[in-house]
């Protein structure tokens, strides 16, 4: 079972110090003046440790996390995020991207998401003795848990004030072709991640994922089972086109989230994946033979903010065999 939440916005504000507000990071005064005004209101870091308890009673396989564990890219927030990022386990049990406040101005390895490293890599990586000096080289990453394949892609950059948009790059959106080419038709689940939501009109360009279009382009050539993302802070159950049918589309809100509306109320998805065998006389290839069936529960933080219970009722998804 893979359990996914995101944008948790681990805040250290207080910590402040006036060398991070040098040059080109005015942006953080601002994001210190919002935080300070309105989301101090409605997230309570305090979330994560019951958030912790949860996930240990749920007995979740596999943990997936689709940014923003920052709020201001802060070496002081990075700190915070690696302490509680070991806090839930093994890394080769997690799967991690980066949101824009992750990248919220240029920052140095050493003091952002290199006190990462040990959850910024996939299969290929794990075996490399070397690892890559810059971000974007990261990326896609693959981990193969058995017949699920994760695919994490990365759309943080710093942006202008105001911006909260992200890109995945022509790079990037290359050799996800390329993995996406090699994965098609083996009959794999495969899930990708990303912190922006890639749908259409699902936000405003302010927010968006700039290069959204091209990533659909390839999805509904080569495929993928799911797509989970974050960023929204609402609850996001959409699809994209696929090559053989939607491919679902689901976003998470806050996890730190204490909003009384529903749909942005903190909450995690608990996501059971099994295979079905199609009718004997189905005219498809052994090869990619097996569809899916997805169950989606959510865990939804209690209207008295001190346990999370279940949520509405849980959302199935049946998926066609590739052809």
């Amino acid at each position: 079972m893979l359990a996914h939440l995101s944008d948790p916005h681990l805040a250290c504000t207080a910590r402040l110090q006036l060398r991070d507000l040098q040059g080109k990071r005015f942006k953080r005064i601002l994001g210190r003046l919002r935080w300070h005004l309105k989301r101090r209101f409605r997230q309570d870091e305090r979330l994560l440790t019951m958030l912790g308890n949860d996930l240990q009673q749920t007995g979740a396989d596999h943990i997936a996390i689709t940014g923003d564990l920052c709020h201001l890219s802060l070496a002081v927030e990075f700190a915070a995020a690696r302490v509680w990022l070991e806090g839930l386990g093994d890394p080769a049990g997690l799967s991690l991207v980066l949101g824009n406040h992750d990248q919220y101005v240029a920052t140095e390895e050493a003091q952002s998401w290199g006190l990462l490293l040990p959850w910024l890599r996939g299969d290929a990586q794990q075996a490399a003795e070397h690892r890559p000096a810059e971000l974007e080289v990261f990326f896609p990453l693959v981990q193969r848990r058995g017949r699920i394949v994760l695919i994490s892609l990365n759309t943080a950059r710093p942006s202008a004030l105001h911006l909260a948009s992200g890109s995945i790059g022509t790079s990037q959106l290359e050799r996800l072709q390329q993995i996406l080419a090699l994965l098609q038709g083996q009959g794999l689940f495969r899930i990708v991640l990303l912190h922006h939501p890639p749908g259409q009109g699902l936000l405003s360009r302010r927010r968006g994922l700039t290069d959204g279009a091209e990533l659909r382009a390839l999805l509904q050539a080569y495929g993928a089972e799911l797509i989970l993302c974050g960023h929204s802070h609402h609850c996001i159950s959409s699809n994209l086109p696929g090559p053989s049918g939607p491919i679902p589309l689901l976003g998470a809100p806050s996890i730190t989230s204490i909003e009384k509306q529903l749909e942005k109320r903190s909450r995690y998805y608990l996501i059971a994946i099994h295979e079905e065998s199609p009718p004997p006389a189905a005219n498809i290839s052994s090869s990619d033979s097996n569809g899916w069936t997805i169950t989606v529960r959510s865990r939804l933080l209690a209207p008295d903010g001190q346990s999370f219970i279940d949520g509405p009722e849980p959302q199935l998804f049946r998926l066609i065999p590739s052809r």
